[in-house]
Protein backbone atom coordinates (compact mmCIF):
# COMPACT_ATOMS: atom_id res chain seq x y z
CA UNK A 1 0.00 0.00 0.00
CA UNK A 2 1.33 3.42 -0.91
CA UNK A 3 0.64 6.03 1.74
CA UNK A 4 0.25 9.73 1.20
CA UNK A 5 -1.85 12.58 2.47
CA UNK A 6 -4.93 13.41 0.39
CA UNK A 7 -4.98 17.10 1.35
CA UNK A 8 -1.97 19.28 1.96
CA UNK A 9 0.56 16.61 1.01
CA UNK A 10 3.97 18.11 1.70
CA UNK A 11 5.85 14.92 0.85
CA UNK A 12 8.31 14.87 -2.00
CA UNK A 13 8.29 11.06 -2.18
CA UNK A 14 5.61 8.38 -1.93
CA UNK A 15 6.05 6.14 1.08
CA UNK A 16 5.43 2.42 1.36
CA UNK A 17 4.26 0.48 4.39
CA UNK A 18 7.11 -1.87 5.27
CA UNK A 19 8.40 -3.58 8.42
CA UNK A 20 12.20 -3.69 8.41
CA UNK A 21 14.56 -3.96 11.36
CA UNK A 22 16.46 -0.70 11.75
CA UNK A 23 19.33 -0.02 14.11
CA UNK A 24 19.80 3.45 15.54
CA UNK A 25 21.65 5.58 18.05
CA UNK A 26 21.75 9.29 18.85
CA UNK A 27 24.21 11.02 16.51
CA UNK A 28 27.59 11.44 18.21
CA UNK A 29 26.61 9.28 21.18
CA UNK A 30 28.74 6.48 22.61
CA UNK A 31 25.59 4.56 23.59
CA UNK A 32 25.21 1.16 21.96
CA UNK A 33 22.87 0.80 19.02
CA UNK A 34 19.26 -0.09 19.64
CA UNK A 35 16.73 -1.62 17.27
CA UNK A 36 13.35 -0.50 15.99
CA UNK A 37 11.04 -1.49 13.17
CA UNK A 38 10.02 0.65 10.21
CA UNK A 39 6.34 1.46 9.86
CA UNK A 40 6.81 3.04 6.45
CA UNK A 41 9.63 4.48 4.41
CA UNK A 42 10.44 6.52 1.34
CA UNK A 43 13.46 8.06 -0.33
CA UNK A 44 13.00 11.10 1.90
CA UNK A 45 12.60 9.50 5.30
CA UNK A 46 11.24 6.78 7.55
CA UNK A 47 8.67 6.26 10.28
CA UNK A 48 10.04 3.98 13.02
CA UNK A 49 8.35 2.22 15.89
CA UNK A 50 10.73 2.69 18.82
CA UNK A 51 10.16 2.82 22.56
CA UNK A 52 13.00 5.27 23.28
CA UNK A 53 12.39 8.91 24.07
CA UNK A 54 13.18 11.05 21.04
CA UNK A 55 12.58 14.79 20.79
CA UNK A 56 11.75 16.82 17.70
CA UNK A 57 15.00 17.92 16.09
CA UNK A 58 17.07 15.05 17.53
CA UNK A 59 19.41 13.49 14.97
CA UNK A 60 19.86 9.73 14.95
CA UNK A 61 22.29 7.55 13.05
CA UNK A 62 20.15 4.95 11.25
CA UNK A 63 21.09 1.64 9.67
CA UNK A 64 18.32 0.21 7.49
CA UNK A 65 18.61 -3.25 5.91
CA UNK A 66 16.35 -3.33 2.87
CA UNK A 67 18.04 -6.40 1.38
CA UNK A 68 19.75 -9.09 3.44
CA UNK A 69 22.35 -9.63 0.71
CA UNK A 70 23.45 -6.00 0.57
CA UNK A 71 25.21 -3.62 2.94
CA UNK A 72 22.64 -1.74 5.08
CA UNK A 73 21.87 1.87 4.22
CA UNK A 74 23.50 4.17 6.76
CA UNK A 75 22.05 7.66 7.06
CA UNK A 76 21.45 10.38 9.63
CA UNK A 77 17.80 11.20 10.26
CA UNK A 78 16.32 14.29 11.90
CA UNK A 79 13.25 13.72 14.07
CA UNK A 80 10.34 15.55 12.44
CA UNK A 81 7.41 13.74 14.08
CA UNK A 82 6.74 12.08 17.43
CA UNK A 83 3.48 10.19 17.92
CA UNK A 84 3.72 7.73 20.81
CA UNK A 85 6.12 4.98 19.80
CA UNK A 86 6.02 6.13 16.16
CA UNK A 87 8.78 8.58 15.29
CA UNK A 88 9.29 10.15 11.86
CA UNK A 89 12.75 10.96 10.53
CA UNK A 90 13.79 13.02 7.54
CA UNK A 91 16.98 11.73 5.91
CA UNK A 92 19.80 14.28 6.07
CA UNK A 93 22.75 12.78 4.21
CA UNK A 94 21.56 9.93 2.01
CA UNK A 95 24.24 9.16 -0.58
CA UNK A 96 23.27 9.14 -4.26
CA UNK A 97 23.93 5.39 -4.34
CA UNK A 98 21.72 4.74 -1.30
CA UNK A 99 19.04 7.06 -2.65
CA UNK A 100 18.95 5.14 -5.95
CA UNK A 101 18.87 1.80 -4.09
CA UNK A 102 16.03 2.92 -1.84
CA UNK A 103 14.09 4.40 -4.76
CA UNK A 104 14.41 1.14 -6.68
CA UNK A 105 13.35 -0.86 -3.62
CA UNK A 106 10.22 1.26 -3.12
CA UNK A 107 9.31 1.19 -6.81
CA UNK A 108 9.78 -2.59 -6.98
CA UNK A 109 7.52 -3.17 -3.97
CA UNK A 110 4.90 -0.81 -5.35
CA UNK A 111 4.88 -2.33 -8.85
CA UNK A 112 4.61 -5.87 -7.43
CA UNK A 113 1.76 -4.88 -5.14
CA UNK A 114 3.83 -5.36 -1.97
CA UNK A 115 3.78 -1.71 -0.98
Amino acid sequence: MVLSWKMGNRRRYERIARSLVTYFKVHGSDVHEKAGVTKDLSVGGVMLKIEDEVQLGDVLELEISIDESKVPIQVRGKTVRVDGISKGFEFLDLTDESKAELKQYCEDRYSKGFA
